[in-house]
C-alpha cells in the first residue's frame, strides 16, 4: 500500500484533499456527528419536506478519455439533466 500514492499520483491527490463532513445527505456543510448521524438524520429532513437530487451528465467530446475515473474533462463540456431523486418517504421518486 506505501508504494501506490507515488505510482497513482491522482489517488493521492484524491485521498489527501481535505472534505468537509456533510450534515445530512441533502447538504454538504460539516459537523461533529455520532457515527450513524446521517442515517439518524434523513428520516427527521424528509418529514419536513422532501430531499432531491439533481442527476446531471457531462458529455464528451471526441478524444475525452473515457476509461480513467481520474481524469478531468474541460469545464465547456455539454451539461444534460437525467433527472431528479426525490426522496418522500421510506420510498424514492425519480423524474
Amino acid at each position: 500500500m506505501e508504494k501506490f500514492p507515488s505510482a497513482h499520483p491522482a489517488a493521492l491527490k484524491f485521498v489527501s484533499t481535505p472534505r468537509p463532513a456533510p450534515v445530512s445527505f441533502g447538504t454538504l456543510a460539516a459537523k461533529q456527528a455520532d457515527p450513524n448521524y446521517l442515517m439518524d438524520e434523513l428520516p427527521k429532513r424528509i418529514a419536513q419536506r422532501p430531499v432531491t437530487f439533481r442527476l446531471p451528465a457531462q458529455v464528451t467530446n471526441e478524444g475525452d478519455p473515457v476509461n480513467d475515473p481520474t481524469a478531468v474533462w474541460l469545464a465547456d463540456r455539454k451539461l444534460i439533466s437525467l433527472g431528479t431523486i426525490s426522496l418522500t418517504g421510506k420510498g424514492a421518486r425519480i423524474r
